[in-house]
């Protein structure tokens, strides 16, 4: 009896060993098939993308392709002779010719330039009470603002337990910042990167080489007075870095995508633009620091559990769902969120 038992063990401890080889199998394989056919997805977006502009310029080949006349094989007539030597006119058929399909980066820099175009406005944040819901706190706006002004014009966002109001007329702005216990947070200031500065150049012979190694840029003492040297990037142990520093926008319209003269170096110069992405629910705009979610959310697998304690679920954005990363660059959320803090950002050289 005791025999049966033994094997009847053995037997179960094999069969589960079995059973778990069998699950790790399929799990790999159901990984390597997932892999694959995000691979596959985006292969097929750029032939897609590509089939489509092959279209457009056969259509555009066709639409401009003129048949020949036909020649005429009978003798004319000395009339018809002289009705055909006649000057006339003839009307050129007009062909519209299909507008020509914009690659991905060139669409994603179009509206980059037409968000820097958006009048950035102060914007307000009103904080709610514990007591008291959304649609009350909104309600009680609603009426501060209406009774100094008859034709309020403003968006209202929802965040967390605040309200966010954007006026979008200068009379709108004035009525909201009279209200009591409101908080005004004004555009956000540009910010350029300096690359590959020499790393003995401190933050005052920054602002000097500025403006006394590029005169041909029209910089000048009083632009470099409303400048702002913040921080420096890269390693510290690097003969070269990379130098943060706040500028007004007419400042931003002398240096970008210039080459400056720093010390004996020549640097490039470029618009700095940061977009917080929180470590804790993975939304972007925000840091860790000032998330109101309680349980996380994983930035590999969108689990509920903290991204460094992963196990390897598999990919999932915990934004859209879908098969990558959720601070992966072909999130369509991140592309609108730098957008967004674009429009907040002050471009107005006047």
């Amino acid at each position: 009896m005791l025999d049966k038992i033994n094997r009847l063990r053995t037997a179960a401890q094999t069969m589960a060993l079995e059973n778990s080889r069998l699950a790790g199998e399929l799990k790999g394989k159901d990984e390597a098939l997932q892999q694959s056919l995000t691979v596959f997805i985006e292969k097929l977006d750029m032939k897609n993308v590509e089939a489509s502009g092959l279209r457009v310029e056969l259509d555009a080949l066709k639409a401009t392709t003129v048949a020949p006349s036909p020649a005429l094989t009978q003798q004319s007539s000395y009339a018809d002779m002289a009705a055909n030597t006649a000057p006339r006119t003839t009307a050129v058929p007009k062909t519209a010719s299909a507008p020509p399909v914009k690659s991905k980066k060139t669409a994603e820099r179009d509206q980059i330039n037409k968000s820097r175009k958006v009048k950035a406005t102060s914007r307000f944040v009103i904080e709610i009470p514990q007591n008291m819901s959304v649609v009350n706190a909104k309600a009680g706006v609603w009426h501060a603002v209406k009774a100094k002004c008859s034709n309020p014009k403003a968006k209202t966002i929802v965040s967390g337990k605040s309200l966010v109001i954007i006026p979008d007329d200068a009379n709108t702005l004035e009525v909201i910042r009279g209200i009591d216990n409101i908080i005004e947070i004004g555009p956000k200031k540009l910010g350029v990167i300096i690359y590959d500065v020499d790393g003995g150049i401190c933050k005052d012979e920054l602002t000097e080489c500025l403006v006394a190694q590029n005169a041909e840029l029209g910089i000048t003492a009083e632009d470099m007075g409303n400048s702002m040297p913040l921080h420096k990037l890269g390693p510290r142990s690097s003969d070269v870095v990379h130098w943060i520093m706040e500028v007004p926008p007419s400042v931003l319209a002398k240096i970008e995508n210039k080459s400056l003269y720093m010390g004996m170096t020549r640097c490039r110069c470029k618009l700095h633009s940061t977009l917080p992405q929180c470590y804790n629910c993975q939304q972007f705009g925000h840091t860790s620091a000032r998330c109101e979610q309680k349980t996380p959310s994983c930035r590999n697998c969108a689990g509920a559990h903290d991204s460094r304690a992963c196990k390897d679920y598999g990919v999932k954005c915990e934004n859209c769902k879908g098969p990558h990363k959720a601070s992966s660059a072909i999130f369509k959320a991140r592309g609108q969120a730098a957008r967004s803090l674009i429009r907040r950002t002050d471009f107005r050289t006047q």
